[in-house]
């Protein structure tokens, strides 16, 4: 059997974004926050009846988190609401003793109400100390802060926001926020949230169908240098396979290997946290010769429908677990709801101030081939930042065109940010972008931005350019993991958030969620060889990557990260040189916030292929971490991590 590795040269223009490793102790992912406050060991020692509630913004439910009763009052996680606040447009941060709320209108001067260990500002004001409770989230199994409802209401509304309770649902609504002063342009509707759903938290709170269970202790005892690979075919009767590995069904042969670099495997022990999954010898452990190394071969079948995370034992290492996906088509799940801040794409706000089009009058007709707009293909109006976020809308006088980038970035061009839109059927695009890049921003709005990437034509990214004055809110590595983007541009590919959230509903643990995400991507995107042997620099978005299943390295990270995104898992691109030694940027991998720590993968080599492979038919867990093969092939460029793109 030989190992196909997989190596690539492609020049791209990526310039780098604030990513500096930033520690904030007060926030931490599926909506948690985790804290250490006298006394907190005793409190969480208490047993709270938790409960499922309902957060919503604007009509639109938002989230399902747990909540629970003390004292008479009912008690609400803190991470879940400030999210919320988001979602209507209001900033707003923890930093683990204090909450600071920034909005339009200041409140009344007057004593802070309350005197609990919780600092709440608005607009630099302390206005309420509220209790807290630092209990176990149940979904995230994490130490969270919880802090009455009544509480929040109140701090809510000294704030001018209007908020209801029921004793089930919290709602918030961005009516009535002082603002504008003309009406929405072109009389664009759509909600702020994103479509009713589940959350993320509730996804892996859910019964799989394989009855598997958590596979945490996988994770955790995993070793650096045993690796598990899988086919879809036995290299005994075939040198390729024929069928896709994301296409396993119920009932298949799927042929495992294991090995090491370090020590020849001669027997191991195999682990599957489901009991429709078991793994046999195959021929008395058959030996393979993998480069230098060996391999024991195994057979694998799976009954049932579902995600498996595979762990093998040998020498006393424990392997990197190997996430299966099967039955995929009978895979049954509900999309995640999350919230539609966290991508940095709002619908604009009901009302804006009233400004001329920049570059001439507005075509009375409707568009046709000789509609020009006088003579310009972008007609756009130009709006203040508000609060770190910057609202864009435009017209395009072109006839087909469907989508618009609109690229930010700060006069030195060493910070750049940008978003996709989607063109209207009459040609307009419009949206409220969050823009984490402070001082003098240029806006700027390329119609054809793959098309110029990929010719070198960069002067055209300013073609239709102007300038705003902005005062960016600072994000963190996991909120900025989060941004949609030009490239990944989950925002106009709904499958992406659906196909992500079957896979999260069915996996086992948040770990498991990722890998079977990452290796959906990898099974599902054929390496274009014959591009990449030509050495055909051609650009691609995760949306066309979605459609045609072809591309390379970028492709299939960027598309990966999309679809992490879209369900609320942080995911930051990583530029460098793999193999290690090339004098050039030419490969791109990621790396996932798992809700603890950050996490490295590479899609690419996970699914090894050459030219002449016509399906992905293997899949391996040699680059699913930081791994011994993953030190020593990879080098990031540690200015091009989280990437604009």
């Amino acid at each position: 059997m030989i190992f196909k590795g997989v190596f690539e040269m492609k020049k791209f223009r990526k310039l780098a974004r604030a990513a500096a490793a930033v520690s904030v102790s007060g926030i931490a992912f599926l909506g948690t926050i985790a804290i250490q406050v006298p006394g907190a060991a005793a409190m969480a020692a208490t047993q709270y009846t938790m409960v499922k509630k309902q957060i919503s913004a604007n009509g639109n439910v938002l989230s399902a988190p747990y909540g629970f009763v003390y004292g008479g009052t009912t008690y609400m996680p803190l991470w879940y609401v400030m999210q919320a606040l988001k979602s209507v447009q209001v900033q707003n941060t923890w930093s683990g003793q204090a909450w600071n709320i920034t909005v339009g209108n200041n409140p009344n001067a007057q004593p802070a109400v309350g005197n609990g260990a919780v600092q709440v500002y608005v607009n630099g004001t302390l206005i309420y100390r509220v209790n807290r409770i630092a209990t176990v989230d149940p979904a995230s199994k994490q130490a969270t802060t919880f802090i009455p409802v009544y509480a929040i209401m109140q701090i809510l509304k000294a704030a001018g926001l209007q908020n209801t309770w029921n004793g089930t649902q919290w709602s918030i609504s961005s009516a009535g926020q002082g603002g504008s002063t003309t009406t929405n342009p072109g009389g664009q509707g759509g909600s702020t949230t994103g479509k009713t759903g589940q959350g993320l938290s509730d996804l892996l709170s859910s019964r799989v169908q394989n009855q598997a269970t958590t596979d945490e202790t996988y994770w955790k005892r995993a070793g650096s240098d045993l690796y598990a690979d899988a086919m879809s075919y036995d290299p005994a009767q075939s040198s390729q396979g024929t069928q896709a590995l994301m296409n396993a069904q119920p009932g298949q042969t799927i042929y495992l290997f294991l090995h090491s670099s370090k020590f020849t495997v001669s027997q191991a022990q195999w682990f599957v946290n489901s009991p429709n999954g078991t793994v046999t010898a195959v021929d008395g452990n058959s030996t393979w010769t993998l480069g230098t190394q060996s391999a024991l071969e195994y057979k694998f079948v799976a009954q049932k429908p579902g995600i498996y995370t595979l762990q093998a034992s040998s020498n006393g290492e424990y392997s990197v677990p190997l996430v299966l996906t099967v039955g995929l088509n009978q895979l049954t799940g509900t999309p995640v709801a999350s919230p539609a801040a966290q991508s940095g794409i709002l619908p604009l706000p009901a009302s804006l101030p009233a400004e001329p089009w920049s570059t001439g009058s507005w075509p009375t007709s409707p568009l046709s081939a000789s509609d020009t707009g006088a003579g310009y293909s972008v007609l756009y109006k130009q709006y203040a930042a508000q609060n770190g976020w910057i609202p864009v809308y435009g017209r395009v006088t072109t006839p087909g065109q469907t989508s618009m980038v609109v690229d930010f970035s700060n006069d030195s061009g060493t910070e750049e940010q940008n978003y996709t839109l989607p063109v209207h059927p009459d040609g307009t695009f419009g949206a409220l972008l969050e823009v984490p890049i402070s001082g003098n921003v240029n806006v700027a709005l390329v119609p054809d931005f793959l098309h110029e990437l990929s010719t070198q034509n960069m002067q055209n990214f300013y073609q239709n350019a102007y300038s705003v004055t902005n005062t960016a809110q600072t994000l963190t590595q996991q909120q900025q993991g989060l941004l949609a983007s030009a490239t990944m541009d989950f925002n106009l590919t709904p499958a992406m958030n659906q196909t992500a959230s079957l896979l999260m509903e069915n996996a086992p643990s948040l770990d498991a969620g990722i890998a079977a995400v990452a290796n959906y991507v990898a099974d599902k995107v054929k390496y274009d060889w014959v591009g990449y042997q030509a050495g055909n620099n051609t650009w691609q978005d995760a949306t066309i990557v979605w459609s045609n299943n072809l591309g390379v390295c970028q492709d299939i990270a960027e598309l990966t990260a999309s679809m992490l995104k879209s369900v609320g898992v942080p995911t930051l691109t990583i530029v460098g040189t793999a193999p290690k030694g090339q004098q050039t940027d030419d490969h791109e991998w990621i790396e996932v916030w798992n809700g603890a720590h950050w996490t490295i993968m590479d899609p690419t080599w996970n699914s090894p292929s050459n030219s002449q492979t016509t399906v992905n038919d293997t899949l391996s867990s040699e680059y699913m971490t930081l791994t011994d093969s993953f030190q020593t092939s990879h080098t990031a460029d540690i200015s091009k991590i989280g990437t604009w793109q």
